[in-house]
């Protein structure tokens, strides 16, 4: 029985010479994607900033994004993480505030009252 070349060298075929320049490594060639995609953004910036603008508005991409955004602080709230409250930043409470505005309330009706009486009417002094 004789033994034929093809079954010899197994499931391995012999290289074929390509045509062309050869294919550049990998991190090279996603570098030159990269480049080349910057340079068509840059190239189109209105027709980009249009587009994103579209996108961003329809109502089926917003509810998408509140969706994740809920699910994203649900999870937060479940770990543990205790957000900051929505609104303005409070610097008093509730409690501190309004005795603050008691006191200025009563300074400034004190204020008045003394103007009412003249204390501050005195004619100033002739030298």
């Amino acid at each position: 029985m004789s033994v034929s070349l093809s079954m010899a060298l197994g499931p391995f075929r012999p290289l074929k010479p390509t045509r062309g320049r050869p294919r550049l490594p990998t991190p090279e060639r996603l570098e030159r994607k990269k480049a080349t995609q910057k340079a068509w953004v840059q190239r189109n910036y209105d027709y980009v900033t249009a587009q994103c603008k579209r996108l961003a508005t329809r109502p089926e991409y917003r509810e998408r994004r509140k969706e994740l955004y809920s699910g994203k602080r649900q999870m937060l709230l479940e770990a543990g993480f205790v957000p900051r409250p929505r609104g303005r930043p409070r610097l008093y409470d509730a409690e501190e505030t309004s005795e603050r505005r008691r006191t200025r309330r009563r300074e400034r009706r004190m204020d008045s009252l003394a103007l009412a009486d003249g204390a501050f009417n005195e004619a100033a002094p002739l030298n």
